[in-house]
């Protein structure tokens, strides 16, 4: 994070933030008996931000001048489960297995409220990547030649993970290109089973429940003023141009941004 900084004045500038997490839980039983029971609990949970953020603010805007520009924030959050209960008895089985699996991220990318300008300015790129993914098995099973066998697998998968690319309030100015990027991928691949085998009763259930929210992927660029071109104001031949007193342009009038963000210059320059 870079901020409570007024000016930068640099070649290349680059921010960049990179996370890389995993978990990789196995939870595996099994019982045998009069009664055979087994049970097998797996909980894994992330909790993830890779942040990379360059920002002045509202009041006290921050100045960078450099020959290119690049923040970047790059996430890979990734849950590998397997949960399994395998039951025997010469009476009652009873076999259950429960995997719950959560993901929550919030993946950024800020360059804001900063004005951004170079007489050989390259290009700006503000780019955030975000991917999630969870992958779960739970499978149980129960059995019995006489009375009752039951077997559960219950599976809760969970991804949260929104990505942003934040150029609010951000001012561009004579740069060969800008681009603001941003790019989510969140997937969950889930497999539940239950099986039973009884002399007298049986029961075999599973029940997966995979939910992706607030899985938001945004680009903002609210009160952000681009001009990659690096536009010019001509003043007239009279030797007018930016009128730092006036705080304007005397050929097209421009007032604050003339002075603040762009270079004015006559024609014959």
């Amino acid at each position: 994070m870079v901020a409570g900084v007024s000016a930068f004045d640099t070649g290349a500038f680059s921010v960049t933030a990179t996370s890389t997490q995993r978990i990789y839980g196995f939870g595996i039983s099994a019982g045998v008996g009069k009664t055979g029971l087994a049970g097998s609990v797996v909980v894994n949970t992330i909790s993830g931000g890779a942040k990379a953020l360059v920002a002045g603010t509202s009041t006290a805007r921050m100045d960078l001048k450099a020959e290119s520009v690049a923040v970047a924030a790059t996430e890979t959050n990734s849950i590998f489960a397997l949960s399994g209960a395998l039951a025997g008895g010469r009476q009652n089985a009873i076999g259950a297995a429960v995997g719950v699996n959560v993901i929550t991220a919030a993946t950024e990318a800020k360059l804001a409220y900063a004005d951004v300008t170079n007489a050989s300015l390259g290009t700006v790129d503000l780019t955030a990547t975000g991917t999630s993914t969870i992958t779960s098995i739970v499978v149980a099973g129960g059995a019995t030649p006489n009375q009752t066998a039951v077997g559960a697998g219950i599976g809760v998968n969970v991804i949260t993970a929104g990505v942003t690319a934040n150029a609010t309030g951000l001012a561009v100015t004579d740069a060969t290109g800008f681009a603001a990027t941003a790019t989510g991928g969140r997937e969950i691949f889930a497999i539940g089973g239950g099986a039973a085998i009884g002399g007298s009763g049986a029961g075999g259930a599973a029940l997966v429940v995979n939910v992706l929210a607030a899985n938001d992927t945004r680009v903002l660029l609210d009160d952000a003023n681009l001009d990659p071109r690096g536009r010019r104001h001509y003043g007239d031949d009279d030797g007018g141009g930016c009128d730092p007193v006036a705080g304007r342009c005397d050929f097209c009038q421009q007032r604050d941004q003339c002075v603040r963000r762009y270079r004015c210059q006559r024609p014959d320059r």
